[in-house]
């Protein structure tokens, strides 16, 4: 589910973050 959020964003916004740090960032908005 993290991935589908993570490609889903990066498709969306054209996202320039590494998946470790979005997850960083996803874990802290959690």
């Amino acid at each position: 589910v993290f991935m589908d959020d993570y490609n889903n964003e990066r498709i969306k916004s054209k996202l320039r973050m590494s998946p470790v740090q979005y997850r960083e960032k996803f874990e802290k908005a959690a």
